[in-house]
């Protein structure tokens, strides 16, 4: 009668650093392109030089690659990301010839002799950096924009049924949510569970069949997990009571003459509180109450 559920919340933050690096990043001198041999072409008119237009292709091997994690920098824990910028010049990064930051600087300066690319996935961005001019470059405050996804700062929601503590003592159930939800679902549930267990009444757990094909005109294996049975007992006087099958076990045994299956099961008694088309519980009041 006592409901305490926890959860964690998820928020997207407005856009902003998502990725930085801690260090200076150098890319080495001529990384990631192929040097032709010299070549001649042999025709009747001479023999001249094999120049194809860019030098065929250039290689992809050879490239710098850097791998940052998401990072709320606010608070310093792991995060996720979306809309990821690709880096800006100046803005996102600078480029030197001296790994200090005092050299020569290349960040604006033409010719670009580097290119940068992003590739974002669900924990990080992996950066790579081709540098293409004769001597090693370093890349100083480099960092990544997007609007980070947080999910932490634990949070809980308390309900709790007054008649039902003065009628049985206070008993307590602690629920958490295992995924980032909001706190409006978090509400819905612990209400929901207090009024599924602040009353005491027999549950069904699981339910078995031997021998038996078929209840009536429903096939036992017909049934899957997420269907909804009504349980009728009259011992303990659990009447038309509606489970959720979320389990299902079969065992054969004696060679074949023994059929077992076994529904594991899920209490799923509904509370109806309001009734559409009725004259009594289609008028929302203090009878009928709009709600889960």
């Amino acid at each position: 009668n006592k409901i305490i559920v926890r959860f964690t919340p998820r928020n997207t933050l407005a856009s902003g650093v998502i990725a930085k690096a801690t260090n200076i990043i150098k890319a080495d001198g001529q990384t990631g392109v192929e040097r032709w041999t010299k070549t001649y072409d042999n025709r009747s008119s001479g023999s001249i030089p094999w120049q194809p237009t860019t030098d065929l292709r250039p290689a992809d091997p050879g490239n710098t690659i850097v791998r940052l994690p998401y990072v709320d920098q606010a608070t310093g824990r792991v995060s996720g990301a979306k809309n990821i910028i690709n880096p800006v010049k100046t803005t996102d990064f600078r480029c030197w010839d001296v790994s200090d930051g005092t050299g020569f600087e290349y960040t604006n300066a033409p010719p670009i002799v580097y290119r940068i690319s992003v590739v974002a996935d669900g924990s990080g961005v992996e950066v790579s950096f081709k540098n293409t001019a004769l001597g090693p470059l370093y890349f100083t405050d480099f960092q990544v924009r997007g609007q980070a996804i947080v999910s932490y700062d634990d949070q809980n929601v308390t309900y709790e049924s007054y008649s039902s503590t003065v009628s049985y003592g206070s008993r307590l159930m602690d629920y958490s949510i295992p995924l980032a939800t909001t706190k409006e679902f978090a509400d819905g549930l612990a209400g929901w569970l207090l009024a599924q267990f602040s009353v005491p009444k027999y549950r069904v757990q699981s339910i078995s069949f031997r021998n038996i094909d078929a209840i009536g005109a429903v096939n036992l294996y017909s049934l899957v997990i997420g269907d909804v049975v009504s349980i009728t007992e009259p011992t303990t006087s659990v009447s038309a009571a509606a489970h959720m099958i979320v389990g299902i076990t079969d065992m054969i045994s004696a060679g074949g003459l023994q059929t077992d299956r076994t529904f594991t099961l899920l209490s799923f008694d509904g509370h109806q509180y309001f009734t559409l088309d009725d004259a009594t519980y289609g008028v929302i009041d203090s009878v009928a109450v709009l709600g889960m």
